[in-house]
């Protein structure tokens, strides 16, 4: 196997990352768009409700804010994770690919 094959082989990651990154966040700005929107709707129903009483609304809408705000978080350590295992799981990847392909 030549050194140019290798050479070429190493451009990839840099690619790659680039390509993940821009996937992670696309999916990250998506979900916290959609933990939004169910949110605001939430917060409509809530609102609009007669048979609630104030305090229950009042309830209501602090229990809602709480499951966005934990939404929120849970797509903070998700995309940590997902880039995470991305930047330390590629590298380790391609030099074991490269060591079978030298080999």
């Amino acid at each position: 196997m030549s050194d140019k094959s290798i050479t070429s082989f190493t451009n990839i990651p840099s690619s790659l990352q680039n390509e993940m990154s821009l996937i992670i966040s696309n999916a990250f700005t998506e979900s916290q768009k959609t933990s939004k929107e169910l949110y605001t709707e939430k917060l409509k129903l809530i609102t609009s409700a007669k048979d609630m009483s104030t305090a229950e609304k009042l309830t209501a809408m602090n229990d809602s804010y709480s499951t966005w705000y934990q939404q929120n978080w849970q797509n903070v350590c998700c995309l940590c994770i997902i880039v995470l295992s991305t930047t330390v799981g590629v590298p380790i990847a391609i030099k074991a690919v490269r060591k079978v392909l030298v080999a």
